[in-house]
């Protein structure tokens, strides 16, 4: 058999408000390409969103319409051109999503549906729930559209399939972990629930393992609603500090307090990260304030060296047509220098910050102590480097126009 290669055609021209009854068409183009007419394969209601092959007879093709959040499913049989819609339904619904296609390589080592007796398909998903994520495996028949359960993963280990053994005995290779365990491989059967492991890896963070987590919700002041997932350290109290990194992360008992609404989460617990070692320049208030403050005395020095009016004068000229572009330039570079100031300052200690956040997580403890080192040498630079300035904005202000 030569090869093939197939491809899309937009019926409409590619828009979506053009009324027509199929959007796309898939046509295939036997070897040598050239000279040779190409065959309609077939022909979509909705835009083409992918095709997943199987063998000579069978193939999966999925359309969508993003305006309608909708997708369907055709059985599409390469041999004889004529395809079957099995599935239409919201890809929002991820409740019920029949999961997708389990593959397997066939004897060219491409990627292929993994079909068996016939018109059958394991099909994998993620299982979404209001109990969280549970992947599942089904059977899914494609001649009868009817879909049976294999296995599904329970509390509290999250397992997912990963790959096909042999379709035929129901053998699969799952990825499984729980939050005391971290991810090993094993060999599941489906038919009988045998569970052989295949790795045996131990946890990467030991000290870590039984890390304290809850999911806690409270209203804001505003009266939204939000939640946030708090970890604590094992066997904490009912509130402590801990001290690291520059901050301190404060876990109290809360009983009324606005963070958490009274009801079931009374007397939970909660993290608060409190930056109380932070740099005051990392933050742009801070730094447009400094800059404020040095141009008003660079101001206050000029008019008190010049007089109000001769000060003026460099800003608001009508001698000449120049003087007036020159008084506009001057006071231009007057906000200008303000801007500068402010970013200059504010962009040098906050990328300081934020390496110091990176390495406090690379290297930890005395790995960090060489870049705080080098960020209180960056910040005597800075003060130098901004007073110098202020110096010389001053020194300019209190010239006359004839001396520079």
């Amino acid at each position: 058999m030569g090869s093939t290669i197939y491809y899309v055609t937009a019926l409409d021209g590619g828009d979506p408000n053009v009324k027509i009854d199929f959007r796309d068409e898939i046509f295939t183009l036997d070897a040598p390409f050239k000279g040779v007419s190409p065959h309609s394969l077939t022909k979509l209601d909705l835009r083409y969103a992918g095709v997943v092959w199987g063998n000579d007879q069978t193939a999966l093709v999925s359309a969508r319409r993003w305006k309608e959040r909708r997708l369907t499913t055709w059985r599409l049989n390469p041999s004889k051109k004529n395809s079957t819609k099995i599935m239409d339904r919201s890809y929002e619904d991820r409740y019920n999503d029949p999961g997708s296609p389990m593959m397997e390589f066939n004897l060219f080592g491409r990627s292929v549906m993994a079909l068996f007796e016939g018109s059958k398909v394991l099909m994998s998903g993620t299982g979404a729930s209001p109990k969280g994520d549970m992947p599942f495996v089904d059977i899914y028949d494609l001649q009868t559209k009817m879909s049976t359960r294999l296995w599904r993963c329970e509390a509290p280990y999250y397992e997912r399939a990963i790959s096909i053994i042999n379709k035929n005995q129901k053998t699969i290779i799952t990825s499984r972990e729980s939050k005391d365990e971290t991810t090993n491989y094993m060999i599941r059967g489906l038919n009988d629930g045998a569970l052989n492991p295949i790795t045996d890896f131990a946890h990467p963070y030991p000290q870590m393992k039984n890390l304290y987590k809850e999911m806690v919700t409270y209203k804001r002041s505003d009266g939204i609603d939000l939640s946030a997932t708090l970890y604590l350290p094992p066997g904490r109290g009912e509130s402590s500090i801990e001290e690291g990194g520059g901050v301190v992360l404060v876990k109290d008992v809360i009983k009324n307090e606005s963070l958490i609404s009274q009801g079931e989460h009374e007397g939970k617990k909660a993290g608060r990260l409190l930056p109380l070692f932070r740099g005051a320049n990392t933050d742009l208030n801070t730094t447009l304030a400094i800059a404020i403050v040095a141009m008003f005395f660079v101001t206050y020095w000029g008019i008190s060296e010049l007089g109000i009016k001769k000060y003026g004068s460099k800003f608001i000229n009508f001698s000449s047509p120049i003087m007036l572009f020159v008084g506009i330039l001057e006071l231009i570079a007057e906000f200008a220098r303000v801007v500068s100031f402010t970013f200059r300052l504010f962009g040098n200690m906050f990328a300081g910050e934020v390496l110091l956040i990176a390495m406090m997580f690379l290297l930890p403890f005395i790995g960090i102590v060489p870049f705080m080192g080098l960020e209180l040498f960056v910040g005597v630079i800075q003060a130098f480097i901004f007073s110098m300035l202020t110096l010389i904005f001053g020194v300019t202000a209190i010239a006359d126009h004839s001396e520079h």
